[in-house]
């Protein structure tokens, strides 16, 4: 399931049903990030970015003394990630629903422009008959 090709990285992309796919990334922290942190042996930090439309990015910072045979179940056992993307996806849904409304109501109001329109050209055009038949 790993895609990567490095010993120091862990790569694999996970879909999540009707919410798009999380690429997931598992390494080692840096002793910066370890720091800033405070991780401990046992604990991970993981950090989520949107990458585009239905695709979103996790890197999971792991501490150098956490077993590598657990980190693939460790990231395949977590949803970081979809929360985000599942968020982001409502949003685009939302903006789109309310495009098509915007349009559907600029749609009928030049229908109705058009309807009334056509009534007045009905009107005269009966106006005309009527009025040639009187004389």
């Amino acid at each position: 399931m790993a895609e990567s090709n490095f010993h120091w990285l862990t790569e694999f992309v996970q879909s999540y049903e009707g919410s798009g796919k999380v690429v997931k990334r598992g390494l080692d922290a840096t002793p910066l990030v370890i720091r800033k942190h405070g991780i401990e042996p046992d604990e991970v930090v993981a950090f989520t970015c949107w990458r585009s439309r239905h695709k979103a990015i996790t890197a999971f910072h792991f501490h150098p003394d956490f077993p590598d045979c657990d980190r693939l179940r460790y990231m395949e056992a977590h949803e970081d990630g979809n929360e985000i993307l599942s968020a982001i996806i409502a949003k685009a849904e939302t903006e789109k629903r309310h495009r098509l409304e915007a349009w559907n109501e600029r749609a009928a109001n030049v229908t109705g422009g058009v309807k009334r329109a056509m009534h007045m050209v009905v009107g005269a055009a009966i106006l005309a008959l009527l009025h040639g038949q009187l004389r």
